[in-house]
Formats: structure tokens, sequence, C-alpha cells
């Protein structure tokens, strides 16, 4: 984990996904864009909050040893499902491959994400790779710039040592906005942080998935 800011973590609920960035870069910004989308594919726009979390040396290893377990997770599969690609030309997007795997190559990892947390990772993965398919459609369609080159998932990697990051499914964690508390359920663990949430405090805000990862 050389180069990381031990204490200081990202949250981010409900991020934004890889159609409606590529949407966001072809017809720009909704306020302005006008009929352009309207004419657009029908595409789920979440909002984010990002907070800092101040944990502890305690909370620090803990956090650490769930995230790169996680990235573990996600770099293996990334690694079985690049290969298909490369190989075969096939590509998988269905989180349930995963899944499936819980309880033979993935078992450590579950058991430590629990259920609903692996359950998530998985869809995260599967997400990924739906929108590569995505995209690979649309350069074929001559929807993409030029300069926008699609790459299937890669690995979270920084020389060589695995980027942690952590992924909670939207009812495993409860954010107490009056103690200032992220209270993540599987685990039991409540830890504080510092900003100020713009979306979460709106009455009609659905909660989503949650992640943590360090900050360089």
């Amino acid at each position: 984990m050389r180069g990381l800011e031990p204490r200081a973590l990202e949250l981010e609920v409900a991020p934004l996904n890889a159609w409606a960035r590529l949407l966001l870069e072809q017809l720009g910004d909704p306020r302005i864009s006008g009929g352009r989308w309207a004419q657009a594919l029908k595409v789920r726009v979440q909002r984010t909050d990002t907070l800092r979390l101040l944990t502890t040396p305690e909370l620090d290893d803990f956090l650490r040893r769930v995230g790169d377990a996680t990235a573990r997770l996600i770099n293996m599969e990334n690694f079985r499902r690049r290969r298909l690609f490369f190989e075969t030309g096939r590509i998988d997007y269905s989180w349930m491959s995963a899944w499936s795997r819980r309880f033979t190559d993935y078992s450590d990892i579950y058991k430590l994400l629990g259920s609903k947390n692996f359950h998530e990772a998985c869809r995260l993965i599967g997400e990924q790779w739906r929108s590569f398919l995505g995209l690979l459609k649309a350069a074929k369609e001559g929807k993409l710039e030029p300069w926008q080159k699609v790459r299937p998932p890669g690995y979270r990697k920084r020389d060589g040592q695995r980027i942690p990051i952590i992924v909670v499914r939207f009812d495993n964690y409860r954010i107490d906005l009056e103690r200032r508390v992220l209270c993540l359920g599987y685990w039991n663990v409540s830890i504080p942080f510092k900003g100020k949430p713009r979306w979460l405090t709106r009455p009609e805000a659905k909660q989503g998935r949650l992640i943590i990862t360090t900050i360089p």
C-alpha cells in the first residue's frame, strides 16, 4: 500500500454508470443540450456523494483487508473474462458466473465480505463487462470519437500492488447524518466521516451502492 494516505478513504454512493458517462461526453450537459437528450437512449443517471472517512489504525487494517480481498476477486474475475474474450471473442457479462464460484474459487473472499457484499461485488464486475459490450457496439456503429478507445476491464493494480476497494450493497450500510457516522452492517463497524452529503439529504433520494477506496 505504498504511496497511499492510510487514514483517508473515499465513500461514493450510486456512481455514474458507463453509459451515462458516454452520453455526457457525446451530448453534453442535459441542462443545455435540449432535444439531443430527448433522442438519447434511456439511461439511469445517478448522483454521487463523496465523503472522507475518519479512521483509526485498527479500522485501517480492517478496511485494507476487506478492500484487498475485493480487489483480488475483481482481478481474478477480470483475468478469467479477459482470457475468454481474447481467446474466443466471447464476453462474459453475467454477475452469476462469479457468484457461482463463491463456495469454490472465492470461498475465503465470500466469507470475509458476506453474502450481500460479495453479491454486490459480482454485480459490479458484471456491469463493467456489460458496459464494455455496449461500448464495443457503439464503436462498431460509429457512435464514438476516434480517440475513444474501447478496452476490456483491467486489473486493480498499481506498481505491482493491488488497489483496495470495498463494495457494499445498498441494504448493508446506513449513514447517520446526525451523528455523522457510517455504519457497515455485516461487519458491525461504525466509522465517523467528514463532509457534507448533498444528495442523501433530499427526501426523494434512494440509497445506492457504496464504494470505499483509498485516496492516493
